[in-house]
Parts: C-alpha cells; structure tokens; sequence
C-alpha cells in the first residue's frame, strides 16, 4: 500500500482511463481547446496556404490540396472534433439522459442534406464544388460545438462562456491590427475579409465585453465605446443595423434600468466627447451623416442589392420548390444573393427555406426562454449574426449563426449556475413581503422543518 500511495499516479498497476482523463483534464482542458478553435472558426474566414499549380504535373490534384485542405478551418474542425473524440472514449462516468430532442440538430441536418441533394443538379462548376467544401466543413463545426456544449459542465465556466472569452481576446487582437494598419480614407477592415466580416468581429467582441461582465465597468464602457467607434469606420449599414440589434437585446436583457441609465448616459457621454474633440470621431460624423443618412433615405443608395435582390427573386420563382441547385445563381447573376432566404430559395427552393425557418423558431423560442446570463449574450450574438445575413454573407459567411445557435439550443431547457441577477417585480414583491413577515415576528423559528408553515 506505502508504495502505491508514493506512486505519482496513485497506482502502480498503470492509468486507467478515468485517471488518464482527470490528468488532462487537470493540466490542459480539452474543452477548453475546443472552446479555442471554435472562436478561430468564428474569426479565421477562409484563410489557407496558397498552393502553386505548376509545381507538379497533376496540378488539378495539387489545386484541389493546396486550396481546399490546407486551408485552417480543416484542421480547426477536424481537430475540435478529434478532442472529442477523444473525451468521448476516456470518459467512462455514466451519461446524463437528455429529455429534451436535439431539434437544433435536426433542423440543421434537414437544412444542410437538402442544400446536398440540390448538387445532384446544380451542374458542375468551381463554384458548385467550393460551396460543397463550405457546407462540409459547416456540418463538422456544428457536430462539434453540439458535442462539447451539450457535454455537463463542472463549473460555471461552461463552453458558452469560453468561446465568448476567446472571442473576446481574439476581437481585441483583431481590432487592434485593424487600428494599427488602417487608412481613415476608406472603409476599415483587417486582411482580406472586407468591412462587412470585420463588422461581425467588432460586433460580436463588444457583445462578449458588455455581456460577460468580467472587467472593471468603466473598462467595459471605454472597450464598448472604442469598438462602436470601429463599427461607424467599417461604413457597413447592415452591419451597424446587425451591432444595434444584437447589443439592443443584451442590454435590455442583462441590466436593470438603474444600470441601463448609467451605461447609456456614460456612452452618450463618450461618443460626444469623441465626436467633439478628436479626428476620428468628427470622420464618424460625416460617415453617419452622409453615408448612413444621407444616401440612405435621401438618395436611396442600396450599394446594387436591390438589383440583386430581384435577379435572385426571380432565379428562385423558376424553380420555387427546389431550387436550382447549389451555387446555381452564380453564372446567372455573378455574385451571391446577399439573403440568406433568397440563397437558400436559389440553391433549393422552399424545402431548405422551411427547414431554416424551423432552425431559426427553435434558436428564438430558446432565446426567448433563457434567463441564464450567458446564453442571454448567446442569444443576442445569434440575433446580430440573423440580421447581419440578410444584407452580406453567403451561407458559410453566416457559419456563427450556427454555432451560436447550436450553443444556445445544446441543452434545451437547462440553466447554469450563472444566473441572471435581474429580479422579475413578482419575485420583489414576494421577497419584500417574506423580509417584513421575518422583523414582525424575530421569535419565528428558521428550523428547516417548520419552513413550509
């Protein structure tokens, strides 16, 4: 016995795979692993390793390598599902029984196998192949984020909470390099994802730095006041629309009025300091003006949506039911339909239409629901990344919809600990009542068996 208690492991006879688990789990979290590529997933876009075709002879093969499977997002949702499965096998504890039908999953898989069978005969070009690529890539990253968010949580810190922390670092990060490297006379963005992706960042970090409340408030105001300025830069009105919605119902959601009045009177504050007496802030100034105002309801500038909006109205009423096929609307108008319903109409007609319809009912009733705190910021993220896909973004573009969504929906029905500290006025009124029941009687006894007189 003295030898297997001196042991450093405990046994002498070898780990067995509980102690093999407990021992990662104590000096590097899978979980917390997971958590990470989730957020380089929200963040990383398309990013890969440019290959050169002309350095072998099957250069098809050597496109196909360098510009498909080399590409991150492979190895982030592959890996997050590696980690899994690994967890999966070294976790021998017997498994809670949800109740509760995973009808985010469901609603996704119809989604998804539909927008598949529509290649059948969506005809064979790049485009078609590339969005295959997306879709497949998509499906692992939800399999994924379902498995680790659904998975029971010791802590507080769920799997919510770590990817909307490492959002947060890695927005910051973002946001920085986009400050470092921007040219004020153009739209900011940061490498090659446009205003319109680099928006989405910026909102979904203030998102995190508002709702996860784990700085100082007065950081938390100054963070939320720069990244609101960024969001002015980016020049993006459906992006600015998207950061309004989703900030609007975390706000709303997560404070009381006393804390609302203090929060919107500090960032009133703010910007008009920033307005007044800097450069950046008088640039967002005329933005607002003229290009949010000004030809927004003046001269009803649409940046050409509205022509692409009736072009794919039209691709989808010739086939309303299932579509043209994945990517058909590619040769026919040039680009992708900017909504995500007309994408899904085109690609294949009312069935994937229905089927997102239902994903997203499931997603809001969830949403609405919830009073946890964290899956409140969830919530909200989802609705910015909603309303955000009705102006830019093809179906992978909007991949955090999903992931958001699929977080927020993984345990239907179930609180953390973290609760919201917000107080209904029914539950005031009660607590009010038992507290002056208490001082008029100080001799009542508190012993439990005498509590439910």
């Amino acid at each position: 016995m003295g030898n297997e208690m001196s042991h450093p492991l405990g046994r002498r006879n070898g780990l067995t795979a509980q102690t093999l688990r407990e021992r990662l789990n104590e000096y590097l979290s899978l979980q917390t692993l997971a958590a990470i590529a989730v957020a380089f997933l929200i963040f990383g876009g398309r990013f890969g390793i440019a290959g050169n075709p002309q350095s072998s002879g099957l250069s098809a093969i050597s496109d196909l390598f360098h510009e498909n499977f080399l590409q991150i997002r492979w190895w982030l949702a592959g890996g997050m599902l590696v980690l899994a499965a690994v967890d999966f096998s070294l976790d021998r504890r017997p498994r809670p029984e949800y109740k509760a039908m995973p009808l985010g999953l469901i609603g996704f898989a119809l989604m998804v196998l539909s927008l598949f069978i529509s290649m059948t005969y969506a005809g064979h070009s790049d485009k078609t192949v590339e969005k295959g690529v997306d879709l497949i890539i998509l499906s692992m990253t939800v399999l994924g984020v379902h498995y680790w968010a659904s998975r029971p949580s010791k802590t507080a810190c769920d799997f919510g909470r770590s990817v909307l922390f490492f959002c947060l670092i890695l927005g910051v990060m973002l946001s920085l390099v986009a400050v470092a490297t921007a040219d004020l006379s153009s739209r900011l963005a940061v490498g090659d994802g446009g205003p319109n992706t680099f928006v989405r960042i910026v909102g979904v970090t203030a998102l995190a730095a508002l709702g996860l409340q784990i700085m100082p408030r007065p950081l938390s105001i100054l963070l939320t006041l720069g990244l609101l300025t960024l969001v002015v830069l980016t020049q993006s009105r459906g992006g600015l629309l998207a950061c309004v919605a989703g900030l609007g119902l975390v706000f709303v959601r997560t404070f009381g009025w006393r804390a609302q009045i203090a929060y919107l009177g500090s960032l009133v504050t703010g910007l008009a300091c920033v307005a007044l007496f800097t450069k950046v802030g008088r640039q967002c100034v005329d933005i607002v003006t003229d290009r949010f105002i000004n030809k927004t309801f003046h001269d009803g500038y649409t940046a050409g949506r509205d022509e692409i909006y009736e072009d794919s109205i039209s691709i989808w009423m010739e086939s309303p039911f299932f579509g043209h096929g994945l990517a058909s609307w590619w040769d026919r108008i040039g680009t992708y339909p900017h909504n995500i319903f007309l994408e899904l109409g085109c690609d294949a007609g009312i069935v994937a239409v229905v089927a997102f319809t239902f994903l997203m009912s499931v997603y809001a009733l969830e949403g609405y629901r919830c009073r946890d705190q964290i899956r409140i910021v969830v919530s909200s993220a989802c609705l910015l990344y909603f309303v955000a896909a009705q102006f830019s973004g093809d179906i992978y573009d909007s991949r955090s919809l999903f992931i958001f969504g699929t977080i927020l929906v993984a345990r239907r029905g179930e609180e953390s600990p973290n609760r919201v500290i917000r107080q209904s006025s029914e539950t005031k009124v009660n607590l009010a009542k038992q507290a002056t029941a208490i001082e008029a009687a100080p001799n009542w006894s508190l012993h439990p068996s005498s509590r439910h007189h």
